[in-house]
């Protein structure tokens, strides 16, 4: 409810306290109105650059998309049984609430006089019988705008209109004093499995997060290939999958993210698994039960050395970059599709694997074994079939020049 007192408006709510492993969160609901009041969504934007050229980022949200804003619109204002079941999830800041416990003693009306009570000997046991701390909590803060952080639902919320008389109350999750990382790593983790959120997104989100996991150490990666000067693809790489004002970008963050899992856990399925495992600060092992080979690069990552890793690929890419010199400059270049990125991961993965049994990832070796390539038909599909196509190329002709089995 909203109430005043001298002059100023405040909101007051029973919440349902819940305790989870994060910390303590509050389960209520408010009326789009007031939510759509006092909330503001902080959206994820390249903001500059510093002094080292470093990219300079903020917020946690994706773009606002004006066409599923539109939709959500439509739902809401034509849709007869329009509803929002799952919770809007908001950050409010401690100095701003006052949180006291309070006990709830059960009171009922003549409930048995009440026809579409089936059990009525269970619903009057329980109500003489709960002992039970309700776990209820009055949350009271200001009804001021933008003073709680949306951290998952903005879309719809922003399928209200301020000068709308909808009667739509919303589930609300609340959270007191979350940090930016631990946003963060809430939005990546309810959002990484939807198609509505793009994965360059969630793998941004979770690399700023303040816990090890492969999808940080695979950020770091990304972002050293992006923006060190020794990388021969500097600036190719989209931050949040698309283009940016400061350089137009030729593949995903997510395209890049997901080809370094195969370097340091084999696939996406595994890097669940070694984010459970440090989640527990259990230590990582070289198994890897959910990749049938062992990633080449893993020991790196067990030993949190993700510059070398970084320093690997980069290294293998200065070596293609050397020998196929008119590919690379080409305009149209396969490297700067996400076909050529995959095609040629899968060559990097099979030439690491040779490097590391010879003790050798200089950009020298790689260059070495690249110098045995002959002639490739560099106008492939740009599909997966595109993909193998370009990698059975190479991967044939290295395997007769004997480096790969």
């Amino acid at each position: 409810m909203i109430f005043n007192i001298n002059d100023r408006k405040y909101v007051g709510l029973i919440c349902q306290k819940l305790k989870q492993p994060i910390g303590l969160l509050y389960m209520t609901c408010l009326s789009w109105k007031t939510l759509y009041h006092v909330s503001f969504a902080d959206t994820r934007v390249l903001t500059g650059v510093d002094d080292d050229g470093n990219e300079i980022y903020r917020g946690i949200q994706r773009i606002l998309s004006s066409t599923r804003q539109k939709e959500i619109r439509k739902y809401v204002t034509e849709f007869e049984y329009a509803t929002f079941p799952t919770s809007i999830i908001i950050n409010l800041p401690h100095e701003k609430i006052d949180l006291v416990d309070i006990n709830v003693s059960l009171k009922a009306v003549d409930f048995k006089k009440e026809r579409d009570i089936h059990f009525p000997d269970a619903v009057d046991f329980f109500l003489q019988n709960d002992n039970e701390p309700s776990n209820q909590t009055l949350l009271i803060f200001p009804y001021e705008k933008s003073i709680a952080q949306i951290i998952d639902g903005q879309h719809r919320l922003s399928g209200f209109n301020v000068n709308d008389e909808i009667e739509f109350d919303l589930p609300v999750t609340i959270f007191v004093d979350q940090t930016v990382e631990n946003q963060a790593e809430i939005f990546s983790t309810i959002n990484g499995k939807q198609t509505r959120v793009t994965s360059s997104l969630v793998y941004e989100l979770f690399g700023i997060t303040d816990r090890r996991s492969p999808y940080r150490s695979a950020h770091e990666i990304t972002k050293i290939l992006n923006e060190s000067e020794e990388s021969p693809i500097k600036q190719w790489i989209k931050r949040l999958g698309k283009s940016t004002d400061h350089y137009e970008g030729f593949v995903t963050q997510s395209t890049i993210n997901k080809n370094i899992f195969q370097l340091i856990s084999g696939n996406a399925k595994q890097a669940d698994e070694d984010m459970m495992v440090l989640s527990r600060k259990d230590e990582l092992t070289m198994d890897t039960p959910y990749s049938k080979k062992t990633p080449p690069l893993r020991k790196y990552f067990i030993q949190e050395e993700e510059e070398v890793i970084a320093k690997v690929i980069i290294n293998f890419y200065r070596a293609v970059k050397h020998i196929f010199t008119e590919q690379w400059n080409s305009e149209e270049s396969i490297f700067k599709r996400t076909v050529g990125f995959n095609a040629m991961f899968k060559v990097m993965i099979d030439l690491i694997e040779i490097g590391v049994i010879e003790n050798d990832l200089s950009e020298e070796n790689f260059i070495e074994k690249l110098e045995k390539i002959g002639d490739v038909n560099f106008n492939v599909q740009l599909s997966s079939k595109g993909v193998n196509e370009l990698y059975s190329q190479f991967k044939n002709q290295i395997t007769k020049s004997g480096a790969v089995n």
